[in-house]
């Protein structure tokens, strides 16, 4: 009789131990369970806010690429305008200019022949074209890498 009452104090003590165990993993499982849930809200959550950044940010870039372009596109105008006016002849490029002193292009009084400023050549002033529209558009690039550091990498998050 002994035995059997230790079997079953044994088995007693199994099944409260088995039913403690089950309880306590249920427990855990919907813990861990409300854990993923929140974790997956969480996610989805900077999902939604990272798009939005993204969308911000492109619709930031394109607002500084419309600007610069339309600077850009500015600057070639005055630019063709100037080329205009240089090859019609309502302006002209001057160049500051010093004539050597030992010049044969000097009179026997030592004064100069021709008093007129120096002026570009057609092909120089080509050039002098080509290098202002360079410039430009170099300076449109840089004012606008400029911002758009200023607004995409450095702006505070």
């Amino acid at each position: 009789m002994v035995q059997i009452k230790s079997i079953l104090t044994s088995c007693a003590l199994l099944a409260s131990f088995a039913g403690g165990y089950w309880l306590a993993d249920n427990g855990w499982q919907k813990k861990a369970g409300k854990e993923r849930a929140d974790t997956a809200t969480y996610i989805a959550q900077l999902s939604e806010q990272h798009r939005k950044k993204e969308h911000e940010l492109a619709k930031n870039a394109e607002a500084l690429d419309r600007k610069y372009t339309a600077d850009l596109s500015a600057a070639e105008r005055r630019i063709d305008d100037l080329s205009a006016d240089l090859a019609t002849g309502p302006k002209r490029v001057f160049v500051r200019a010093k004539c050597p002193s030992g010049s044969a292009e000097t009179s026997a009084s030592g004064s100069v022949v021709d008093g007129g400023a120096a002026e570009l050549a057609g092909v120089t002033r080509q050039d002098y074209l080509r290098l202002v529209r360079g410039i430009a558009k170099q300076d449109a690039q840089i004012r606008y890498l400029q911002e758009y550091v200023k607004r995409q990498c450095l702006r505070p998050q």
